[in-house]
């Protein structure tokens, strides 16, 4: 709509409620948009006046959370969700770049990752998410040169420590990440056990390489000595448990070291990985 310039010459904004007033005849026509005038408009004599109302101000996010996470030894992918108990986010900033609610990224030492929820452009708390790396177990005895003092000489050694994950899940960890495993030379995963009964699991695959066959121990020293357990395939999974079981699986102790050693070989010693060629596997280790 036109307003007359006999009523209007000048804009008067107050806080809160906003009068919009002409005081004196202008020189021009002057246009005001009656859609701004929110709480209505009258025209009384001389005076055009136009009633706004303020919106109220949004406030930022509040009792947002970002779970950490755990890695295991060498580190991996991992993925951040946010979420917010009161006020509702509409974004959030990862590391100072902007995103949805879920962040992904990878990492091999512990780090930190800030997220910042936002309700429109207001910013709620920073949130510092800890991202934890897992480090290797003690090392289990002296000599040998290998990282943990561990040693399987003639053949090469290659060792992996593993923590033992929380009970009920699972941790993966891969021979890439410790060095090259190739024929006659022994992978030896380490990893000391909880204190919670119940049954648990070891298992191996080809990870980007081929399927070749290997034979794999469990038992209470490096290298394969005194095996409680020995397996031959593809794919090797063997089942233990802490505390006594009805099934005939390794029975083994809570908070104690043992070992799962793995090699590129047929049953009986013969190599199967392809000369000069590092036959990498990925080792899964599952807690009661």
């Amino acid at each position: 709509m036109r307003i007359p310039h006999r009523f209007t010459a000048a804009l008067v904004a107050v806080s809160g409620v906003g009068l919009l007033a002409a005081a004196a005849p202008a020189a021009a026509d002057t246009t005001v948009t009656l859609s701004s005038c929110s709480s209505g408009w009258s025209i009384n004599g001389n005076v055009f006046s136009c009633l706004t109302t303020s919106p109220p101000t949004t406030g930022g996010p509040t009792n947002c959370f970002v779970s950490p996470v755990n890695l295991p030894v060498g580190g991996g992918s991992f993925m951040l969700t946010g979420s917010c108990g009161g006020t509702a986010a509409t974004g959030w900033s990862w590391n100072g770049a902007a995103g949805g609610n879920t962040y992904s990224g990878s990492a091999t030492a512990s780090t930190t990752v800030q997220a910042t929820p936002f309700n429109g452009s207001v910013a709620g708390n920073s949130i510092n998410v800890p991202i934890t790396v897992g480090t290797p177990p003690p090392p289990p005895g002296g000599g040998g040169g290998i990282p943990g003092g561990i040693s399987c000489s003639p053949k090469g050694t290659v060792v992996l420590p593993m923590n033992w994950p929380a009970s009920g899940t699972s941790i993966r960890s891969l021979s890439t990440n410790v060095g090259v495993f190739g024929n006659n030379t022994v992978l030896v995963s380490t990893f000391t056990t909880g204190s919670k009964n119940g049954l648990g699991r070891l298992s191996t695959a080809e990870y980007a390489s081929g399927p070749e066959l290997r034979t794999a121990t469990l038992s209470a020293s490096p290298c394969g000595g005194g095996a409680l357990s020995a397996r031959v395939g593809v794919g090797v999974t063997m089942y233990f448990s802490i505390g006594s079981n009805t099934y005939g699986y390794p029975v083994l102790q809570p908070n104690t070291t043992y070992y799962f050693n793995v090699e590129n070989a047929y049953d009986g010693g013969t190599p199967s990985c392809p000369d000069g060629s590092s036959c990498d596997v990925s080792v899964d280790l599952k807690a009661p």
